[in-house]
């Protein structure tokens, strides 16, 4: 059986697998599934990566990928792509994602994973960038600045590093965040 799932397993080629997908492929009950999953994660033939998910560990792991995937729809944003794209020199230790659904954190393996929503007006921006959802550069600022305004989050204007930044673009897509947010955008650009 070990190497019918594991051949299975690797022809699907996904990231990772859910606890019904492992069921859809075993064929086992619930009860035998969970001892299954144990006996093989304890083994080395998976690997637990968060609540309910599960790896090859001969794959690589994309963890921001995954928790993009986990939590749909959700896009990578705040301190996480200002890092990214070099706004911010800070490295944050939290990926944090965008959503238009409940708040929420989670652990994958070692990382914290949080989503921060937003009204749905205001969950745009953002563009696949090698199959992860990631804010535009301009869209990554406003939503940070949005939560400053809001009293959720801070950021150090003076460090910040605008290059990346297009400001007829920032300013535009400012017209759809409330005006103390826009109070902001012009303190930035100022």
């Amino acid at each position: 059986m070990r190497r019918d799932v594991l051949e299975t397993l690797r022809r699907l080629g996904k990231p990772f697998y859910s606890v019904a997908d492992l069921q859809k492929v075993t064929g086992l009950a619930a009860g035998s599934l969970r001892v299954f999953l144990s006996r093989w994660a304890k083994a080395g033939w998976l690997e637990r990566i968060g609540a309910g998910l599960y790896r090859l560990p001969d794959r690589p792991l994309d963890l921001a990928g995954l928790a993009n995937q986990r939590y749909l729809p959700s896009y990578l944003s705040f301190e996480s792509a200002l890092s990214r794209c070099g706004i911010i020199r800070q490295i944050p230790y939290v990926l944090t994602f965008a959503t238009s659904r409940r708040s929420r954190r989670l652990r994958l393996k070692d990382t914290e994973i949080a989503y921060r929503r937003l009204k749905t007006d205001l969950f745009f921006g953002y563009r696949l960038q090698a199959g992860l959802d990631v804010a535009m550069p301009e869209k990554a600022l406003l939503d940070q600045l949005y939560f400053v305004s809001l009293g959720r989050a801070s950021l150090s204007f003076r460090e910040l590093n605008l290059k990346p930044i297009r400001a007829s673009v920032l300013q535009t897509m400012a017209g759809k965040f409330p005006e103390r947010t826009q109070r902001l955008v012009r303190q930035v650009l100022s």
